[in-house]
């Protein structure tokens, strides 16, 4: 039997006080909410506080899981989609990957996000405060092929 051979990376939609959201950007999907891939022997709150961290210097007290998705295309995934809110620190971006860091409007956000996967998770973020979703999408082109809500 062969092994899975998938990565399992973990975002989140950071929140501060002022009702504004944490994005970082980076040179080949643009702006999107902080995240990566899960390392290995590394726990999931772990990797999300981490990828967070050397994203944009911010630490985090992480609210809830809010949707799982099956990403199909090549290299397939599973994404652990979190809200988080804001818990200390200033932003500046500590890796090399990471071109910007700032906070958004909810209204920002929508003009400023270019990739539609990305699109598809963060509005779920922004609109639903008490399902978890699970989906599974394919990229270039985007397509949804099953959406679930629990």
């Amino acid at each position: 039997m062969k092994h899975p051979s998938h990565i399992v990376a973990v975002g989140t939609l950071v929140e501060n006080k002022r009702g504004q959201f944490l994005l970082v950007k980076t040179e080949l999907r643009g702006w999107e909410m902080p995240g990566g891939q899960v390392e290995e022997g590394e726990g999931v709150i772990s990797a999300l506080k981490r990828e967070v961290m050397e994203e944009s210097g911010i630490d985090i007290e992480i609210k809830r899981l809010a949707a799982v998705y099956s990403s199909a295309s090549e290299p397939s995934k599973v994404i652990l989609d979190f809200l988080s809110e804001y818990n200390g620190g200033d932003i500046q971006k500590a890796t090399s990957e990471i071109l910007d860091a700032k906070w958004f409007s909810k209204e920002e956000i929508r003009s400023v996000i270019q990739t539609d996967p990305m699109k598809y998770r963060i509005q779920w973020l922004l609109e639903n405060q008490d399902k978890i979703r699970h989906a599974s999408y394919t990229k270039n082109p985007f397509k949804v092929q099953s959406e679930v809500l629990l």
